[in-house]
């Protein structure tokens, strides 16, 4: 009997033991207040700016070969997550958030994960899908803030007086030429059409389970007209971050640093690993895009 107390006590102790240790690693230590919030990858919002367009921003923001940003962070005083596709969130390792880089200013508080993606946080809320989605619509709808028919109320997009709830989950849509998905008293879609938009209702396609667009319900003349001017805002980032977030893009391709103070910065990083191959021609539109925004209120 003695026996079975034992082996009954050990097995006490092995579970407790590992359910400890599957806590422990998403428990995160030490996060300072100002760092809590939700985050938005720089790689996404800098393409929404572009295309007006928030799935095909998604879906190119994933396309980095084996690694890609997150969709969003959310971070909490003791867990971080990211949600993908705004669809299935999950906790990241705390072996993993050991390597992330908190970078703060005057210009707002950005941070660079443990595979070399560059966010900034967009509200102190721990879990602000809706300021995400407030964001989100003020850059895809900023020619139409000011219009009496387009209000915004977090998640919630009012056209005409009509209540839609912003759906930032693309994973069951057809995205081709959707700006945004909404619903209402049912799905509805906003779509961009060269600079103009079209509400739309939408029906199931029971092929794939996803939705297409039905019947045109509205027109917007020059919804998404884009201003050359129109850009994210750095103006309030200092020129050391600038320079340190422009070089960011260099790091993540590979690029051996002559300065001393960024080959120490990003030596220091996990994932940043020298190519002696190292190309600048090869590097894609929207690394060579953001690094020329960066030049660009450097030089102011």
């Amino acid at each position: 009997m003695n026996n079975i107390k034992k082996v009954c006590f050990i097995c006490f102790l092995f579970l407790v033991f590992n359910l400890s240790a599957a806590a422990d690693e998403f428990e995160l230590n030490n996060v300072k207040d100002e760092y809590i919030g939700t985050y938005i990858p720089v790689d996404l919002e800098l393409r929404l700016y572009q295309s007006k367009k928030f799935y095909e921003s998604l879906l190119a923001s994933r396309k980095y070969g084996t690694t890609r940003p997150h969709d969003v962070l959310y971070l909490k005083k003791n867990k971080c997550y990211s949600d993908l596709g705004f669809h299935d969130g999950y906790a990241i390792q705390s072996k993993d958030f050991r390597d992330y880089k908190f970078i703060t200013g005057k210009g707002g508080i950005f941070c660079i994960d443990n595979k070399g993606f560059l966010y900034r946080k967009i509200c102190n809320a721990e879990h602000g899908s809706s300021e995400y989605a407030e964001y989100v619509m003020k850059i895809i709808l900023a020619n139409s803030i000011d219009s009496a028919k387009i209000k915004f109320d977090g998640n919630n997009l009012y056209i005409a007086d009509k209540k839609y709830e912003v759906i930032l989950d693309g994973m069951f849509f057809d995205t081709s030429n959707a700006a945004i998905w909404l619903f209402s008293d049912e799905a509805y879609v906003l779509e961009r059409n060269g600079i103009n938009g079209e509400l739309y209702t939408s029906k199931m396609d029971e092929d794939d389970f996803a939705r297409t667009k039905n019947v045109l319900i509205a027109k917007f003349p020059g919804m998404f007209k884009i201003n050359a001017n129109e850009v994210s805002d750095y103006s309030k980032v200092s020129k050391d971050q600038l320079r340190l977030f422009r070089n960011l893009i260099y790091a993540r391709n590979g690029y051996t640093f002559k300065s001393a103070d960024l080959r120490e910065y990003y030596s220091s990083c996990s994932w940043y690993k020298q190519n002696p191959n190292f190309n600048e021609s090869a590097m894609r539109k929207d690394e060579k895009d953001f690094i020329a925004l960066m030049q660009k209120y450097e030089a102011k």
